[in-house]
């Protein structure tokens, strides 16, 4: 293994391999500003269910095992458990502001603490927040110890602590959307696609790790899809028929397709790779002609404002979906900037301009604010 390479995995494996946490842990954890519960379940070394005692001082057993080495019947300690002792910790607050619309009127209750389950996480690796110690460029390595992050537990309901409603230095409470058996299953599949990423990392042929790396790209955890797609246009050549399916699928509702959101981030060179662009700009060249093909076909049934017409549901129309992707496209050239793609942005751009259908589509943000964004024009200019 190539010394970069072994750098690379050493990494990975620190940060995503299970590990066995210190019996006692810090008292000085941060604070859980939002609880991201699929970000905890990625990180966590051990997720268990622990039960208090007579006393909330943290001082607990380990009650069932979810994930990791530790035993049923282990005792731990982790002081900052205790947060929780008062009843005002404990005491639910509204989350509609937070999580959306929710049947029936609020009614706050305190949750008793008896029961939580915990999450042990290398210390200095906050949960919620995206770890890329697994690619180049990523933040330090997390420092020797672990800290622990709680969610209280009653019956089948999970409450996750917060800060975002409260002073910093109390605790918000809110209850999690998904039972306790839902989020078992959850922690079963995102441990399974942690264990095939972390093989993925391992994997040194281009081809097999691009293989691997595009059955995580759909991942219902956002930051194991986020890391895959990271990995995935990282492969070379032997990424680009995966890349290409990716780039060319709709994105849910309103939201951008996140693989032309990486590529994008690749192609600046954010994280060194100076050979992206001699990778990738075939590729996208190819896709801006069949895009183009696309338009010159559909462009005369274009009906009056057919830019700014939504599905049955409110959603974003077929076409709506295809003009966000020749948009995206428009970006991807921009980014290039090499004398192909930006031939091919300013031929874009006569093409628009001579089919009124395709002049104006949603301005300030159409086709053709995106030409003049990407030749570096003013948008609104004549």
């Amino acid at each position: 293994m190539k010394p970069a390479a072994a750098l690379f995995l050493a990494a990975a494996l620190v940060a995503l391999a299970p590990a066995h946490a210190v019996e006692k842990g810090p008292t000085h954890a941060p604070p859980n500003w939002y609880f991201k519960l699929e970000s905890h379940i990625l990180e966590a070394t051990d997720i268990l269910i622990v039960t208090e005692g007579g006393e909330i001082d943290g001082k607990v057993t380990v009650e069932e095992v979810l994930y990791g080495p530790k035993k049923v019947g282990d005792e731990l300690d982790f002081p900052d458990l205790a947060k929780f002792a008062p009843e005002e910790a404990r005491t639910t607050m509204d989350d509609r502001m937070l999580l959306g619309p929710r049947e029936g009127e609020f009614v706050p209750e305190v949750v008793p603490a008896g029961r939580m389950m915990l999450f042990l996480v290398p210390e200095g690796l906050m949960p919620g927040i995206p770890d890329y110690d697994i690619v180049p460029g990523g933040k330090p390595l997390p420092q020797p110890g672990m800290e622990s992050h709680a969610a209280l537990i009653k019956d089948q309901r999970i409450f996750l602590p917060s800060g975002l409603y409260r002073e910093p230095e109390k605790l918000s409470l809110y209850e999690h959307r998904e039972t306790l058996s839902e989020v078992r299953e959850q922690i079963a599949v995102v441990s399974e696609e942690r264990e095939l990423l972390v093989e993925c990392l391992a994997n040194e042929d281009p081809a097999e790790r691009a293989a691997m790396a595009v059955r995580l790209v759909s991942s219902d955890c956002w930051v194991i899809a986020e890391h895959a797609r990271h990995i995935l246009v990282r492969c070379g050549a032997a990424a680009i028929p995966h890349v290409e399916k990716l780039l060319s699928e709709p994105a849910p509702g309103w939201s951008d397709n996140p693989m032309h959101q990486q590529l994008i981030i690749l192609l600046r060179g954010q994280d060194g790779d100076d050979t992206a662009s001699e990778t990738f700009a075939p590729l996208i060249l190819r896709m801006v002609d069949r895009d183009l093909a696309f338009w010159e076909k559909t462009t005369p049934s274009l009906a009056p404002n057919w830019w700014n017409e939504s599905d049955a549901e409110g959603g974003p129309s077929p076409l709506q979906q295809r003009l966000d992707h020749s948009m995206q496209l428009i970006n991807l050239l921009g980014v290039l900037k090499t004398p192909a793609a930006l031939a091919k942005v300013q031929e874009i751009q006569e093409f628009c301009e001579a089919r009124p259908a395709l002049r104006n589509t949603g301005a300030p943000y159409g086709l053709l604010d995106r030409c003049a964004v990407a030749l570096g024009e003013d948008p609104g200019a004549d």
